[in-house]
């Protein structure tokens, strides 16, 4: 039981350790608010695609400077958010549509909005989804696009899950899991 409790404490004091780190390179970048004019590389254009909600509006500020402050740049950030949603922005939010950010109104259409909505707006594009509450370090984006351009491969993260079960419930025979960035 102690053994336990102390793995928890140490994984707290490491997570509030990187949060710290986290934090303040965040403000490092902020504060230069260098933003790349470095392309991406890609043939085509490259689109960054999240999505949020009212309760998150507090952290995403932080996420989307990471996203506009990356070492290369996208041609689109695109901020898809429910139609109730977009009038409750917050000023900092919609101020950062001078640094290219697009706010776009969609339906909700749950886990998908990030994807489905995106495909349909940019259908040639090479598409990168965000998550609306991470720190997304400087080189995020130029480690996703490199990693395409070096293997050629159609999908690419740095996090991902494996799948095991098929629809029936049964294991696979193997894990479906892609190829890390």
């Amino acid at each position: 039981m102690a053994d336990g409790y102390l793995a928890l404490k140490f994984r707290e004091w490491k997570h509030s350790r990187r949060s710290a780190r986290a934090l303040r390179e965040y403000a490092r970048r902020v504060a230069r608010g260098e933003r790349s004019t470095r392309p991406h590389g890609l043939p085509r254009p490259l689109v960054v695609s999240l999505t949020s909600f009212a309760p998150r509006f507090g952290v995403l500020e932080k996420t989307l400077n990471c996203l506009l402050l990356q070492s290369v740049r996208p041609d689109h950030v695109v901020l898809w958010l429910g139609h109730d949603d977009v009038a409750k922005l917050p000023a900092a939010i919609l101020a950062l549509r001078d640094l290219g950010l697009d706010i776009r109104a969609t339906d909700d259409l749950r886990s998908f909005t990030k994807i489905i909505p995106t495909l349909q707006a940019f259908p040639d594009a090479f598409v990168v989804t965000a998550d609306d509450d991470v720190y997304y370090w400087p080189t995020w984006l130029e480690e996703l696009t490199e990693a395409h351009t070096q293997t050629g491969d159609p999908v690419i993260c740095h996090r991902g899950h494996t799948a095991g079960t098929g629809a029936s419930g049964a294991r696979w025979p193997r894990p479906c899991c892609f190829r890390r960035g």
